[in-house]
C-alpha cells in the first residue's frame, strides 16, 4: 500500500514538473514575441529620428575629415613652397 502512495506521489510529481516546465516555456515564448512586437513599433516609431541622428553623425564626420584633409594639403602645399624655395636659393 505505502508503495502505491510512493509511486502515486512520484507521478504526481513528475506531472507538476512538467506542467510548470510547460508553463515557463509558454511564459518564455509569450514575453518574447512581446518584446519583438514592441521592439520591432519602437523602431518604426523612431525611424525617422534614427535615421536623422546616422546623416548628422555622417555630416560631423565627413566635415572633421575634410578638415583634416584641407589641413594636410595644405602642409603638403606648404611644404613643396620650401623645397622650391630652398632650391631656388641654391641656384640663385
Amino acid at each position: 500500500m505505502i508503495l502505491f502512495f510512493v509511486k502515486s506521489f512520484r507521478y504526481f510529481r513528475r506531472q507538476k514538473e512538467t506542467r510548470e516546465n510547460l508553463i515557463q516555456s509558454e511564459v518564455e515564448r509569450r514575453v518574447k514575441g512581446i518584446v519583438e512586437t514592441r521592439l520591432r513599433e519602437e523602431l518604426e516609431r523612431r525611424k525617422d529620428e534614427i535615421d536623422n541622428e546616422v546623416k548628422r553623425r555622417v555630416d560631423v564626420l565627413k566635415r572633421t575629415m575634410e578638415k583634416q584633409m584641407l589641413i594636410e594639403l595644405e602642409k603638403r602645399n606648404n611644404d613643396e613652397m620650401r623645397k622650391l624655395i630652398g632650391k631656388e636659393v641654391r641656384f640663385i
